[in-house]
């Protein structure tokens, strides 16, 4: 992140998220589909002109394996 600036704070958090249509097992389904881990970045950057930029340039992009886009607003 240097490349945007000096960053005051960060953290991630992740959760096991349930998809609305997955529901517990039944005997229509008797095999629910896992929840998926989503994870939710926080970043708090010294000046606003910084985190503006990370935002345009980061919006969208995929940085990892796991092929989901960042969505990052403000």
């Amino acid at each position: 992140m240097d490349k945007y600036g000096k960053v005051n704070f960060c953290s991630v958090i992740s959760a096991n998220v349930y998809k609305p249509e997955v529901v517990a097992s039944t005997t229509e389904n008797p095999n629910p589909q896992p929840p998926e881990a989503e994870k939710i970045g926080l970043v708090m950057f010294e000046n606003k002109e910084d985190a503006i930029a990370s935002v345009r340039d980061l919006n969208g992009k995929i940085i990892d394996s796991s092929l989901k886009p960042l969505i990052i607003s403000l």
